[in-house]
């Protein structure tokens, strides 16, 4: 996309969420709709320099990393809209029973895992989610968190995220629920999940 697109895509994220004086958004070059250019990652990794960064993992693609370390419940990132999608995509985040949001870097590029979360999340300002340490977090660990306190519904998610409580496939809350408010309590499962579904 151009950078008037990019723009445009912005404005009406603003428009969706809130006025445009209570959002600070960033406006990158590049709006792929699944992956970020190499210009994009580094603008970012520029703009959080120090705190967080995004790079290659081992064995799954783009992560974000720590670059200090995070005290529990101290805010490591902000997700921020740059687009309202009307359906779920490889990297939107569900933010309401209809609404799913591709979010801005670095946290569009935080990796799932089951169970063993460092990171949660809660609602925010800008249409999209603030990212939690949930536990004390070194500098150098992959920041990751579980996709089923986001997403009601995950289709066709065979996971390998290696970790001990790994489900094999990730189906979101409407599966999950359960286990993820028995381990990360309601405080970092998305607002909308605790009401009732229309």
């Amino acid at each position: 996309h151009s950078l008037r697109t990019t723009s445009i895509m912005l404005r009406a994220c603003q428009r969706h969420f809130a006025p445009r004086n209570q959002l600070r958004v960033y406006v990158y070059r590049t709006l792929s709709g699944h992956d970020a250019s190499i210009e994009e990652i580094n603008e970012a990794n520029e703009l959080w320099h120090g705190e967080v960064k995004i790079k290659l993992t081992n064995d799954h693609g783009w992560g974000v990393f720590a670059l200090k370390d995070y005290s529990p419940d101290e805010r490591v990132m902000v997700g921020k809209c740059l687009k309202v999608e009307p359906e779920q995509g490889a990297h939107t985040i569900q933010t309401d029973w209809k609404t799913h949001v591709f979010m801005d870097l670095p946290s569009r590029y935080s990796n799932h895992v089951c169970g063993t979360a460092n990171l949660g999340i809660k609602d925010n300002e800008h249409g999209a989610y603030d990212f939690y340490a949930m536990s004390s977090i070194s500098a150098g660990e992959e920041l990751r968190w579980d996709y089923s306190t986001s997403e009601y519904e995950i289709e066709n998610f065979k996971c390998s995220c290696e970790s001990p409580l790994c489900r094999r496939f990730v189906k979101g809350f409407r599966s999950d629920g359960s286990r993820a408010r028995a381990i990360y309590g309601e405080k970092y499962i998305a607002n909308y999940l605790k009401t009732k579904r229309p």
